[in-house]
């Protein structure tokens, strides 16, 4: 394997490291590439630190099948100064072994250990096909699922800004803010679930808005229909009945939903709910409304003085992913 664009470079005298183990070492790279890396090193003990000693250790390493001690010459010039002024394609060559090294073995950690080394340097070339970012990628989405399921909403964050600093594509990147809006409300959940029990299932059941036998949380209005002379949208034969009587009795519902979240609040550590925040939860939850006479009877009765009952049973995780978008 030839190093491209470094052949030119045998004719120029030696920059940084003087004498003659690098010009020897070089014009030995192809036919005898262990006698060169001695030469580069016999060069790098003269001189220390020497970027042209270590880059070009790195290749004649390479052609030792020496991987890891070619990664290990490349990464020392690699984060030397001249590294971005100097010919010598080190980043490239340094991710092509990191790459190599990474394919030929199986074993999980070291797989990790190297993406996490390649990956700033695929992030610094601009690299249009990046593999170590995608890879560290889908580890950190499995670990930020896994802290989620613990409760752990700092951590869950803080395993999503890691994420979110991967050199990732636009369209990776969406997905994965999706994913951790999703981890990040479930941590909510699970971290306020027992708050919501301790503190505030007892005084919401004596209120009638927690049901302690379904873990449901209970928002309800009775409506008791008045009569067609009270008011004329109430009158059974009338076409706009039915919606004048839902709109009455489920529409005081909105305010329940303020006082409930209200009272919420404080247990729960979470910023108080503006206007549009609780219409905006009113219209997620209002579609799971029911509504119906509050008492059996005939089907052929007249509704006029009776109930009327809307009401929205939510499960206690569904209410608290609600509440989750008022969390600070």
């Amino acid at each position: 394997m030839r190093w491209i664009g470094l052949a030119c470079l045998v004719v120029i005298s030696s920059i940084g490291c003087k004498g003659d183990p690098i010009l020897k070492g070089r014009r030995l790279l192809d036919s005898d590439p262990a006698r060169a890396a001695a030469l580069f090193r016999e060069a790098a003990s003269l001189k220390s630190p020497c970027f042209e000693c270590e880059a070009w250790l790195g290749a004649a390493l390479e052609r030792t099948k020496d991987l890891p001690g070619a990664a290990q010459a490349y990464e020392r010039a690699w984060i030397l100064p001249e590294s971005s002024s100097r010919p010598e394609p080190v980043g490239a060559r340094l991710l092509n072994v990191y790459e190599t090294m990474f394919r030929d073995t199986t074993d999980a950690a070291t797989r990790t250990d190297i993406a996490r080394k390649a990956a700033p340097i695929e992030a610094s070339l601009g690299l249009a096909k990046p593999w170590a970012n995608p890879f560290l990628g889908e580890i950190a989405r499995k670990e930020i699922a896994a802290i989620a399921e613990t409760g752990k909403s700092r951590e869950t964050r803080a395993a999503i800004d890691a994420a979110m600093s991967l050199y990732l594509s636009a369209d990776s990147k969406k997905q994965l803010a999706g994913e951790a809006t999703e981890a990040l409300r479930k941590a909510f959940v699970i971290s306020n679930s027992s708050k919501f029990m301790k503190e505030l299932a007892a005084p919401l059941e004596r209120d009638g808005l927690f049901d302690p036998n379904t873990s449901d949380v209970v928002i309800s209005n009775h409506f008791t229909i008045p009569t067609k002379k009270a008011d004329p949208r109430f009158d059974p034969a009338s076409a706009d009945f039915s919606t004048a009587v839902k709109t009455q009795s489920c529409l005081p519902l909105r305010t329940t939903l303020e006082k409930l979240v209200g009272r919420c609040a404080p247990a729960l550590g979470i910023r108080k709910a503006t206007p549009a925040d609780l219409d905006w939860i009113f219209a997620q939850i209002f579609r799971d409304a029911r509504a119906g006479f509050a008492t059996y009877g005939s089907a052929e009765r007249s509704p006029t003085g009776e109930s009327w009952l809307c009401e929205v049973r939510m499960p206690l995780p569904r209410f608290l992913g609600e509440l989750y978008r008022f969390a600070e």
